[in-house]
């Protein structure tokens, strides 16, 4: 027979921590499907990433294009521009309005985010059977340039057309619903393609940069309410989201 005093905590907690919250208390569920979630998320895009970074390197040397690595005055700048980033967001959602600064964020999250999923989906579609029907020999090539200097060069086919009008709607699902899976599935997108482009040049480079960020976090999380308030007022997947419930 179950213990009263016990019956009675587990009917009373929950309603203690929606009452001091606002909102209903997370289930097992939901705790299960974060806790899972924030363990793969932290080490799918390292080695997703990293697979697929080889093979962005390897390939581009093959062509002869040119990789732009960082030296090391980049890594030591890099902290410094993303504070300098940060606490400019901050002053916006502090005195300005975040409603403006989100419809703009959201925009900018929109194309981006679709871009970057494109880039994930591509293998993904060309497993599809039938898919090497859309495969051509020739790329198509876009290129805006005045005289010799180019702004933007892309090359593509139809199995990228398609992953853009896939990654499209999964888009204008995000901007509509602004579902938690969709945000978490835009921030892996965006992971995967920052470890796959990054070139840090040397071990050296690496371990100075991963030193500098891990004091970045701990001042601007820690030491100031910056990166809370900056994660709080702007909606857009730069953080996890999970739902308290199982949906």
């Amino acid at each position: 027979m179950e213990d009263p005093v016990v019956q009675t905590a587990e009917e009373v907690i929950p309603e203690v921590v929606k009452n001091a919250t606002g909102r209903a208390a997370a289930t097992t569920e939901g705790l299960a499907v974060a806790y899972a979630s924030l363990f793969l998320m932290a080490i799918v895009p390292i080695f997703w990433g990293s697979f697929r970074s080889i093979t962005y390197h390897k390939t581009s040397k093959e062509k002869g294009e040119q990789i732009e690595t960082m030296s090391t005055k980049d890594v030591y700048m890099f902290p410094i521009m993303a504070s300098s980033m940060l606490f400019g967001i901050y002053l916006v959602v502090k005195y300005l309005s975040a409603e403006h600064l989100n419809l703009v964020v959201a925009s900018y999250f929109f194309i981006v985010g679709s871009l970057a999923l494109t880039a994930i989906l591509r293998p993904v579609v060309g497993l599809i059977p039938g898919s090497s029907l859309l495969l051509e020999e020739n790329l198509y090539h876009l290129k805006f340039n005045k005289g010799s200097y180019v702004y933007l060069e892309c090359k593509f086919d139809l199995l990228h057309v398609v992953s853009l009008i896939l990654s499209a709607a999964f888009g204008v699902w995000y901007l509509v619903k602004k579902h938690w899976l969709a945000n978490n599935v835009f921030g892996l997108a965006f992971s995967v393609n920052g470890i796959e482009m990054i070139s840090l040049g040397s071990i050296k480079n690496g371990s100075i940069l991963l030193s500098l960020l891990f004091f970045y976090d701990i001042f601007w999380v820690f030491g100031t309410e910056v990166m809370v308030e900056v994660a709080k007022n702007l909606d857009a997947p730069i953080k996890s989201c999970f739902s308290y419930g199982f949906s």
